[in-house]
């Protein structure tokens, strides 16, 4: 991606004309009623057909602050693990969204990753779990494979994805207000776009993401490892849940599926950190052996850029430890 592209888009400041609406306190929207509808947002008519620009730059996020030790994954239901994974296995293809860029005439792969960067770094900022970010993620994808977005509204976009993903898995929400300060978004649009976010995706926002795939793999892993074998196990996920929270931003990587790339991910991990895994493999993910090479093959890649470009890699992956709030 070159410096021309990146100031060309800008800090995703291109608003909407503002309003004057004022947001109450402690408010993330609820119970508002807002008729109008945005002229940038349209249904698609005519298809148009795109060639897709490959993501070239991959920067890790900043670590101040960080992500809060969450609760731990399916507490209180103990027992019911493998029930819940392989519901979601069933599920998985009804929210992946592939190719979702392809009937879009104003959004690239470059521009997609830049948004995905700057919603990473509002998660940050309000100190918002890695679901609310995987979630928004597909959220935004999602509403790509069915709306036409012009690319001046992809910042409000990115604000009320995130927003929605956060009502779903955060305890406390954070207000429109903190979303959008800075800028010359107003409450309003937040509230509106909302609306439509919500019908385009037909409110299903119970999502089997890779984030999960990876935390049950890495889980099942540990549980069954020696003694000796599970401080490495540890590290390799902890470099997993690093290296998959940065291709968020890659296009050609999130054409795979939650589970397969999550497994990829797990397995190009543990190859990494020199540590064995028992050659696990999870039941029910079918897929032909030259589609999971495939995934492997471009996990590797995507690793070895990363490896290339920020020497530190292991001392970042460092701060994905305790995400889930156990080491």
């Amino acid at each position: 991606m070159s410096r021309e592209e990146i100031d060309a888009y800008g800090q995703f400041a291109t608003p909407l004309e503002a309003e004057a609406t004022l947001s109450t306190s402690h408010d993330s929207g609820y119970g508002d009623d807002f008729s109008q509808s945005l002229e940038c947002y349209e249904q698609y008519d005519p298809v148009v057909e795109w060639k897709a620009r490959k993501l070239s730059l991959y920067s890790p996020v900043r670590w101040t602050p960080f992500w809060p030790m969450g609760d731990i994954d399916h507490a209180g239901f103990e027992g019911f693990e493998e029930d819940i994974y392989r519901h979601r296995l069933s599920v998985e293809r009804k929210f992946h969204p592939v190719k979702c860029l392809s009937r879009q005439s104003e959004i690239s792969p470059v521009l997609r990753g830049l948004l995905v960067n700057w919603v990473t770094s509002l998660c940050q900022q309000n100190v918002l779990s890695q679901s609310t970010l995987f979630l928004s993620v597909n959220i935004i994808d999602r509403v790509f494979s069915v709306i036409f977005v012009a690319s001046d509204c992809l910042p409000l976009l990115g604000i009320t994805s995130l927003l929605v993903a956060a009502k779903l898995e955060e305890v406390s929400p954070p207000e429109i207000a903190d979303l959008v300060e800075g800028m010359t978004y107003t409450r309003a649009s937040v509230k509106e776009l909302e609306q439509l976010v919500l019908m385009a995706i037909k409110f299903d926002l119970m999502v089997p993401t890779s984030l999960f795939f990876l935390e049950f793999f890495a889980a099942a892993c540990t549980a069954t490892s020696s003694d000796a074998d599970i401080e490495n196990l540890r590290q390799a996920r902890a470099f997993a849940r690093c290296v998959l929270h940065l291709s968020l931003q890659d296009y050609d990587l999130c054409q795979f599926r939650p589970s397969l790339l999550a497994l990829c991910m797990w397995k190009a991990a543990v190859r990494q950190i020199g540590v064995s895994d028992g050659e696990y493999y999870p039941s029910g993910i079918y897929c032909t052996r030259g589609r999971y090479d495939k995934c492997l093959s471009q996990v590797k890649s995507f690793t070895r850029a990363l490896m290339d470009s920020y020497p530190d890699i292991f001392n970042i992956s460092e701060k994905f430890r305790n995400l889930q709030g156990v080491d």
